[in-house]
């Protein structure tokens, strides 16, 4: 994938600490056990990220599995959705590795524009 993006573990134990935000342009490999969400700019995936670990409780209860706890994709957009992260769309989906863009207009709401405000 190419471009700023927020990454988060797709299988394996999921962790506050995994989330990740990468800031540049460079393109990257990712592995099929994360996921990423890219919004349109590095300054909404910074924004982006800190809502994610603000709600964290609310993400990590959504891995489930017998062996090693994972997060589908529609559970992922759900998440997204109760944290006013709406109109999300699947922009490439290949051997479990999402790319979901988020775009300004959907993510300035009330809540951001007070945390950054």
């Amino acid at each position: 994938m190419e471009g700023s993006a927020v990454f988060l573990p797709r299988v394996g134990r999921p962790n506050v600490n995994k989330i990740s935000v990468q800031a540049t342009d460079a393109v990257v490999a990712i592995s099929d056990c994360i996921m990423s969400i890219q919004a349109t700019t590095a300054e909404l995936n910074a924004q982006l990220a800190a809502r994610i670990r603000r709600n964290w409780p609310a993400l990590e209860e959504l891995y489930s599995g017998t062996c090693a706890p994972y997060l589908t994709l529609d559970r992922l957009k759900m998440f997204l959705s109760s944290i006013n992260i709406k109109d999300v769309s699947e922009t490439n989906v290949r051997s479990s590795t999402v790319v979901v863009e988020v775009t300004k207009e959907v993510f300035c709401d009330r809540k951001i524009m007070q945390a950054t405000g």
